[in-house]
């Protein structure tokens, strides 16, 4: 419960300190390899009044890092064990060397193992931050997204459908007119038949006048047809509308 203890209390420590800038300033350092510098500031960083344990882990920590990027291995060593032993749970950054990960995995396992209440118990996760906090309600407080708008209902244009009464009415203009063209050739060969001297076959005349009669009534079906025809364009149109 120890080691336990310790974690807590550093990072609730943490949470609440104030921020030291001259370890701020030595990370961007050691992310931009500029080990020097990072060093120099890390001993600002060290005297800075009100650190806190787990801001010395970390400036412990950056120091292993810069003197290993500098190839001091023996002191990069020492400063990982020293920090190491203020957090036991201190990791390295992402992204480093195999060189540096074994230098730290080495000052680790000088480390005492934890008892079986340390097993048995992991550290807690460090509270959120305040901005963090804020966010999450943020977050709860939000209203749920209001739903997609409905689809408008686009309701079908009835058109009107001109074909079929139009084809039966040019059907029933085709009879019409074959019909009054008919009636026409009737009559005229019928006044021709009457109009044959009397000297002609009466055979003839006969056979003249009953070919005018079956025009005639060829005519008049024609006719019926096209009145026929006349009536239903005018039912098909009324039907499709």
């Amino acid at each position: 419960m120890r080691a336990c203890t310790l974690v807590l209390s550093i990072t609730a420590a943490a949470a609440f300190a104030e921020p030291n800038p001259y370890l701020n300033q030595a990370k961007s350092f050691q992310e931009q390899l500029d080990f020097e510098k990072c060093l120099r500031r890390l001993e600002q960083a060290s005297r800075f009044n009100g650190n806190t344990k787990g801001q010395l882990a970390e400036i412990e920590l950056y120091g292993g890092l810069c003197e290993a990027g500098l190839g001091h291995e023996t002191e990069a060593s020492e400063h990982f064990e020293l920090g190491l032993q203020l957090n036991p749970y201190l990791e390295l950054p992402p992204q480093q060397g195999p060189k540096i990960t074994a230098l730290f995995k080495k000052a680790k396992d000088k480390l005492p193992p934890p008892s079986k209440e340390e097993l048995k118990e992991p550290p807690a996760a460090p509270p959120a931050q305040p901005e963090q906090q804020h966010a999450e309600a943020a977050v709860q407080a939000a209203p749920p997204p209001a739903p997609p708008p409905a689809a408008a209902t686009i309701e079908p244009v009835k058109t009107t459908h001109l074909g079929a009464p139009l084809g039966i009415l040019a059907g029933g203009a085709l009879a019409l007119g074959a019909g009054i063209a008919l009636g026409v050739v009737s009559k005229n060969m019928a006044d021709a038949a009457h109009l044959q001297p009397k000297t002609a076959f009466e055979m003839d005349v006969v056979a003249q006048l009953q070919q005018a009669q079956t025009l005639a009534l060829v005519g008049n079906i024609l006719f019926a047809v096209a009145g026929a025809a006349l009536v239903g364009a005018v039912a098909a149109y009324f039907g499709l509308n």
